[in-house]
C-alpha cells in the first residue's frame, strides 16, 4: 500500500507542472556493499524546476541484510523514505551527472537492534544519468547513508530505469502542429542554409514568429544550452529577454506557417521540439 500511495502522489504533482519543468518516475534496485545482502528495490519521483537542480522524493526496502561484530550478528530488513536535492551537471545531450543530499526517514524496520523505525539521517549520493530516447533514461549511482544504530554508515550502489512523464509546453505545441502535416511533407521539406537564417531587421517584432526551443530565468543558462545546440547542429538561434524569461529563438518568419513548417524541421532532422511563440 505504502507503494500504490507513493505512485498516486507522484501522478498528482504532474498535474501542477509549471513552465521549463521536468517530471520523471523511476525503479531501482540496490545492493548494500558494505553488508551481507540481498538486493532491495525502489521507486523514485523528480521534479526538474531549475536547469540545474531537481528535487527528489523516493521510497526504497532494504533486502535482507547481515551486519557482523566481534560477538553477534544482527540481521533484518527495512523500509524508508527519502527527501533531497540534487545537482545536475550536464556533459552532453544525453549525459548528466548528479550530486544529491538530503535526509532519510526509516518508516519500518523488522529488527529494531539493527535499526529502529523513525530513525532519521542524512545521505550523499552521486550517480550518471544517461538518455536513451526522449522519454527513457537509465541511472547508475550510489547512496551513502549515515546512521547511528548498528547498521551504522550504509552505502548501496543503485541502477534505476527512469520515465520522463511530464510534457513541455513545447511538446504539446508540436503534437497540434504535427497532426496536420504527414511524415512525407516533413521529408519534403527542404534543408535551411545558414545564408537564409538571417534575421529580418525590417520587419516589426509584434508580426514575426519564431519557433521557441526553451525558456531559463538566468542567461548563462540559456547561452550555455544555445551553444550545446548550435554546435551539435550548426543552427542559428537567438536568446531573448521576454516577459522575465531568456528565450532560446530560431530565425523569425512573417507568417505563422513557415514557422510551423521549421519547426516540422527541426523535429524530423535533429529531433529538437518547439513551439511557435509571435513577439
Amino acid at each position: 500500500m505504502r507503494l500504490v500511495s507513493l505512485l498516486f502522489c507522484c501522478l498528482f504533482l504532474n498535474t501542477a507542472q509549471t513552465f521549463a519543468a521536468e517530471h520523471s518516475l523511476a525503479s531501482q534496485m540496490s545492493y548494500h556493499a558494505d553488508q551481507d545482502a540481498h538486493l532491495g528495490y525502489g521507486v523514485f519521483y523528480q521534479y526538474k524546476f531549475l536547469e540545474n537542480f531537481e528535487f527528489e522524493a523516493k521510497y526504497s526496502e532494504s533486502g535482507d541484510l547481515k551486519v557482523f561484530d566481534d560477538k553477534n550478528t544482527l540481521s533484518g530488513d527495512f523500509g524508508s523514505l527519502s527527501l533531497g536535492i540534487n545537482f545536475l551537471k550536464q556533459r552532453n545531450q544525453d549525459l548528466s551527472l548528479k550530486f544529491g543530499f538530503g535526509l532519510n526517514l526509516v518508516t519500518a524496520s523488522s529488527n529494531h537492534i539493527l535499526i529502529e523505525t523513525n530513525a532519521l539521517a542524512p545521505y550523499f549520493q552521486i550517480s550518471a544519468n544517461y538518455k536513451l530516447t526522449n522519454q527513457l533514461s537509465v541511472t547508475l549511482g550510489q547512496t551513502s547513508q549515515f546512521h547511528q544504530d548498528n547498521l551504522g554508515t550504509n552505502h548501496s550502489l543503485f541502477m534505476s530505469v527512469n520515465w520522463l512523464f511530464g510534457q513541455h509546453p513545447a511538446d504539446i505545441s508540436f503534437k497540434k502542429v504535427a497532426t496536420k502535416r504527414s511524415v512525407k511533407d516533413v521529408k519534403n521539406l527542404p534543408p535551411l542554409a545558414l545564408n537564409d537564417l538571417k534575421i529580418n531587421t525590417t520587419v516589426k517584432p509584434r508580426t514575426l514568429w519564431s519557433v521557441q526551443i526553451g525558456a531559463y530565468q538566468q542567461q548563462k543558462n540559456a547561452d550555455q544550452k544555445s551553444s550545446i545546440l548550435q554546435a551539435a547542429h550548426a543552427l542559428a538561434l537567438t536568446t531573448k529577454l521576454h516577459k522575465g524569461l531568456f528565450r532560446i529563438l530560431s530565425q523569425p518568419f512573417s507568417d505563422r506557417k513557415s514557422a510551423e513548417e521549421y519547426l516540422i524541421y527541426l523535429k524530423h532532422h535533429y529531433d529538437i521540439n518547439g513551439f511557435i511563440n509571435k513577439f
